[in-house]
């Protein structure tokens, strides 16, 4: 197999390349001081959400770790419930 190649044929590699117009400089770094213009915002609705019960944080983590969660006796009603309801459907 023979490859012809003849940079000649395509004219100079400068003039083949569009050009980027328009393209401005990026944006000047904002330092310490970043500009927030929705911290009060964000602060009131921290401020406003509800407490953590450690209980129920400490409850959930170890039915995530449980392998065995939901019992199987659970999703079997749950499934039946859901058999009915699309029967009823």
């Amino acid at each position: 197999m023979q490859i012809e190649f003849d940079p000649g044929r395509i004219g100079p590699f400068s003039s083949a390349l569009p050009t980027v117009k328009g393209r401005t400089a990026a944006p000047a770094p904002l330092g310490d001081q970043a500009a927030l213009e929705h911290t009060g915002a964000l602060q009131s609705a921290l401020n406003e959400a509800l407490p953590v019960r450690a209980e129920k944080v400490a409850a959930a983590r170890a039915a995530v770790a449980d392998t065995n969660f939901p019992p199987e006796a659970m999703m079997k009603a749950i499934a039946a419930l859901l058999a009915q309801n699309i029967q009823q459907s």
